[in-house]
């Protein structure tokens, strides 16, 4: 990027999307105290209901909104900058009617959830064009053999929140209310070594407004290596954008305590020249700059085939 792209001769813009996924009291304000003491202000998804009570979720759910007390831990994040969003409904799948009871809980709180992080069930749900529709052809067509092959794989025709006739239709509902979702996620600090248009439109998804690309560091230790003094060289160096999806509930705390690698670098991030602010503002900030555009079949084809060899060896997301 040219160099001084972003506001206030920043060099470099930075954010974190925490996935709500075992998130508590217990965890979560250790972590959020020590990013607004270093003034780096992020996003935080969010589920409005508990899921189904049963052993199979044991290993993702957490708090929701339906706890009173975590509520108002989250409405004071929100009065202390940070942004939040819906990580779907619950940690288990939502029908049309409790997506709608959902947005409408949240949104009596906290507005418009401008971005959203989908949460998956692995049986018939709502998130919508996910499995092999986040990817085009032959991509697409590759990755469903993998989950076809693949022991405990998962079918794409779970996925139907864009199918009008599935109870677990909300299309219309995502197009109205939500501006930006997640997709894909790379092993990269700076997106812009994967694409300029890191926020896009797709042409095969009438539903979704914007998607968005981002950094893989689904938990502690990953989120440290990403963040390592190397990495960050080289973002600020290049007037990059990092926008880091993660899940602040997998072991950033241990023994009631954050852990010292954690701080390391975000001490070392909070002394840099970075725009710290929520994923909403930056992309609103990229809209302004006239950096949304809908990719070709060829970008897509691209940005699918890197996407699925980092899936394939390495990634989660």
């Amino acid at each position: 990027m040219k160099n001084k792209f972003w506001p206030n001769n920043r060099d470099f813009a930075f954010t974190i999307i925490d996935d709500t996924d075992n998130s508590n009291l217990e965890n979560a304000p250790l972590v959020y105290d020590y990013l607004k003491q270093k003034k780096i202000f992020t996003t935080k998804s969010v589920w409005t209901k508990d899921g189904e009570n049963i052993k199979k979720y044991n290993s993702v759910n957490g708090e929701t909104l339906a706890n009173e007390k975590y509520l108002n831990w989250v409405k004071n994040l929100e009065k202390n900058s940070f942004e939040i969003c819906l990580h779907s409904s619950s940690w288990s799948r939502s029908t049309r009617e409790e997506i709608i009871k959902s947005f409408e809980f949240f949104e009596n709180y906290f507005g418009k959830s401008s971005t959203l992080i989908q949460h998956n069930d692995s049986r018939d749900c709502e998130s919508i064009y996910w499995g092999k529709k986040r990817l085009v052809f032959p991509i697409n067509l590759i990755f469903e053999i993998i989950m076809y092959i693949t022991p405990g794989g998962l079918k794409s025709n779970i996925y139907q929140g864009e199918i009008e006739s599935s109870p677990y239709f909300w299309g219309d509902i995502c197009k109205e209310k939500v501006d930006f979702i997640r997709n894909l996620t790379f092993n990269e600090i700076n997106l812009f070594n994967i694409t300029k248009s890191v926020l896009h439109k797709r042409k095969g998804t009438k539903y979704v407004n914007h998607w968005f690309i981002s950094s893989e560091a689904p938990n502690h230790d990953s989120f440290v290596n990403i963040l390592s003094k190397e990495n960050l060289d080289l973002l600020e160096k290049q007037n990059g954008l990092c926008i880091i999806y993660t899940h602040f509930g997998n072991k950033f705390v241990a023994n009631g305590k954050l852990k010292e690698s954690f701080k390391d670098v975000i001490d070392d991030l909070s002394k840099r020249n970075g725009w710290f602010v929520p994923a909403n503002n930056i992309f609103k900030y990229l809209q302004e700059k006239h950096m949304v555009k809908t990719l070709s079949y060829f970008e897509e084809l691209k940005l699918s085939y890197r996407w699925l060899l980092w899936k394939i060896f390495h990634g989660t997301s």
